[in-house]
């Protein structure tokens, strides 16, 4: 990149910037670095030459997909359509080197894709029945339902729909991160994927989110 080229962060302490600043902070980058930051959030752990603007904008998402109780809600056709799905550190690692390698005119209006693994929900179904030692209790939504939920802002249910409907994609232009271990779906139900601090906390809210498809 050239000294001229910026960086923006969009939320700095959310499930995938928090690695990703990390990530390019390591970097040996002369670009200024700019992290949008909610009101509320502390920027004590940035370094001092990144440019800091506040902003506003608060929202907790859940999936359809309860580890701890071995639950799982199926969407439409979401047993036969694959989601695509990145941990953390793969997210972080593919935009740093992502910046690290590409020039921003080679970065100019494209919309890249990242993806470590893509399962259906029966490959999920069938990782926690793998975990748990015994099948999960299974519920299932319509595409219909789910696109209802989307409408009030709700991002499992968008993805749920996606999934169900046969059209959650990343596009064509892949980005591979050369000489990373992806991870894989037992990696994710076991939770050794789901690195520190958790974007989904084992709360009550959490626990109970799914309690309705399962009367």
């Amino acid at each position: 990149m050239s000294p001229s080229d910026k960086i923006a962060i969009i939320g700095h302490n959310g499930w995938a910037a928090q690695a990703i600043v990390k990530s390019l902070a390591t970097q040996a980058f002369t670009a200024p670095l700019r992290v949008l930051a909610r009101d509320a959030s502390s920027i004590a752990s940035l370094p001092d030459n990144v440019e800091v603007a506040r902003y506003s904008w608060d929202r907790e998402d859940y999936m359809g997909i309860d580890i701890v109780n071995n639950r799982i809600l199926h969407t439409g056709k979401s047993r036969e359509n694959p989601v695509w799905l990145c941990s953390r550190d793969y997210v972080a690692a593919g935009s740093a080197s992502l910046f690290f390698l590409c020039s921003a005119s080679s970065l100019a209006g494209r919309t890249i894709g990242l993806n470590e693994l893509h399962p259906t929900t029966w490959d999920i179904e069938s990782a926690l029945h793998k975990k748990a030692g015994v099948p999960p209790r299974v519920a299932f939504d319509s595409v219909q339902n789910a696109t209802d939920l989307a409408k009030a802002d709700r991002l499992d249910a968008l993805v749920r729909k996606k999934m169900g409907d046969g059209t959650h994609n990343v596009g064509q232009d892949m980005w591979e991160v050369e000489g990373y271990r992806k991870r894989t779906l037992d990696d994710f139900i076991s939770g050794e994927a789901l690195e520190d601090p958790k974007y989904i906390k084992a709360d009550e809210k959490t626990r109970h989110f799914l309690d309705h498809y399962f009367p």
